[in-house]
C-alpha cells in the first residue's frame, strides 16, 4: 500500500516529534507498504546520513521542504491565522494554506503521478489538504487543536475521505470528542506512543568516548527536554540530598543547560547536552537507574514564536520517553 505521511516536524531536529515521525514510517515500511514522508527542514544540503541521526532503517523516503527561517514572516503568518480564529471568521478556502509549507503539501499532493491508499499526518494543513484531494487520510493528534486549526479539522472530520482520528490517550480522545460533538467514537482510535527494541548497534559510531561518571557510584540518568514540568526542579533537589550518587542529564538546548547549570551547582550531576537519537544506545548502557520526575503541570515549547510557556499537555501526554526506557530494559 502506499502511504504518503505528512509531519509538520523539522527534519532533523531536536524534538521528540521527528523522533516519533521518522519511526512511524520505519515501522509502516517494515510491514510491507511503501512510505513516502514530507516533513520541513532548515538545511538546504544534507550533510549527514539523516537515518542514522535517528536510529533507522532507510527503507522509506523523505520529501523535505525549506522552512522560512524568517521569524517576522512566521510571526506575520501566525498573527493572521490567529487574528481570524479569535474572531470567529471562517478562512475563505482559496486563503486556508497560509503556511508555505500547508501550500507546499498541497502542490506535492496535486501533483502526484499515483494516488496514495492513504494519506497519514500530523500536520492539520496537509490532512486537509489530503481530503481536498479526495485521498483518505488519517489525522494523529498529540494534545488538542490550535485555535487556528478548529475549522480546518472541523471541515477535514466532516469529509467522506476522512478514516480515523488517533490520539495517544484516552483524555485526548474524550477532549476531541468534545469539541467535535458530531465526530463518531468509533472513528476514534487511542494509540499510546511506543518504542522499538533496540537492534544491535555499530559500536565503532556509537560509543561514548569519555564517560564522566565516577567509579562505583549509581549512575542514574534523565534523557529528554528541559523545560518546565519535564522533572529537572526535582533532579535539582535531589542531587544535594544524594552526593553519593551521579546524576546524567541528556539533552537541553543552549539556554536551557546555561540556566540549569546556574541553578545546580552540584559535582555529581554532569550535562551531557543533546544527544543524537541514533546515538542514545550507548549512554543508556551506562545507566543503572532512569528517571521520568513528570511534575503535575507539563510544558511544551510554544507552536509559534508569539506564544508563551501556557501550554500544558500533562492531560494529553503519553510520554515517549517511559516507553523508550522500558524498551531498553532499564528501572525507571
Amino acid at each position: 500500500m502506499k502511504i504518503i505521511y505528512i509531519s509538520n516536524s523539522i527534519i532533523p531536529s531536536r524534538s521528540a516529534s521527528g523522533v516519533n515521525v521518522m519511526k512511524m514510517c520505519q515501522a509502516f515500511s517494515a510491514n510491507g507498504h511503501q512510505v513516502t514522508m514530507l516533513a520541513r527542514t532548515r538545511s538546504r544540503i544534507m550533510g549527514w546520513d539523516i537515518f542514522q541521526y535517528y536510529g533507522v532503517r532507510p527503507n522509506f523516503k523523505i520529501k523535505t521542504f525549506l522552512d522560512p527561517a524568517n521569524k517576522i514572516l512566521r510571526l506575520v503568518s501566525f498573527g493572521r491565522r490567529l487574528l481570524r480564529g479569535l474572531a470567529g471568521r471562517r478562512v475563505p478556502k482559496n486563503e486556508i494554506f497560509k503556511s508555505p509549507y500547508g501550500r507546499r503539501c498541497w502542490k506535492f499532493l496535486s501533483n502526484l503521478d499515483d494516488t496514495p491508499a492513504l494519506v497519514y499526518g500530523r500536520f492539520p494543513d496537509g490532512v486537509y489538504a489530503a481530503t481536498r484531494r479526495r485521498f483518505c487520510s488519517v489525522y494523529e493528534a498529540h494534545q488538542p487543536p490550535a485555535t487556528e486549526s478548529v475549522q480546518m479539522l472541523e471541515e477535514v472530520f466532516k469529509s467522506p475521505y476522512f478514516k480515523r482520528l488517533v490520539t495517544i490517550s484516552h483524555a485526548l480522545k474524550k477532549e476531541y470528542l468534545n469539541l467535535f460533538p458530531f465526530l463518531e467514537e468509533d472513528k476514534v482510535l487511542v494509540a499510546p506512543d511506543s518504542a522499538d527494541i533496540p537492534e544491535k548497534e555499530n559500536r565503532q559510531y556509537h560509543e561514548v568516548v569519555k564517560w564522566p561518571g565516577r567509579r562505583g557510584a549509581l549512575q542514574v540518568g534523565y534523557v529528554g527536554a528541559l523545560y518546565q514540568g519535564k522533572g529537572m526542579e526535582l533532579i535539582s533537589e535531589l542531587a544535594p540530598l544524594l552526593e553519593e550518587v551521579d546524576f546524567h542529564v541528556i539533552g537541553g538546548d543552549e539556554s536551557d543547560l546555561e540556566y540549569w547549570k546556574k541553578m545546580i551547582r552540584q559535582k555529581n550531576v554532569y550535562f551531557h547536552g543533546f544527544v543524537p537519537h541514533g546515538s542514545l544506545g550507548a549512554y543508556y548502557r551506562k545507566f543503572d537507574i532512569v528517571l521520568a520526575p513528570y511534575q503535575k503541570k507539563v510544558f511544551i515549547a510554544p507552536r509559534d514564536v508569539t506564544a508563551e510557556w501556557n501550554v500544558d499537555i500533562s492531560r494529553w501526554t503519553s510520554p515517549l520517553k517511559i516507553f523508550e526506557y522500558m524498551a531498553y530494559a532499564k528501572p525507571i
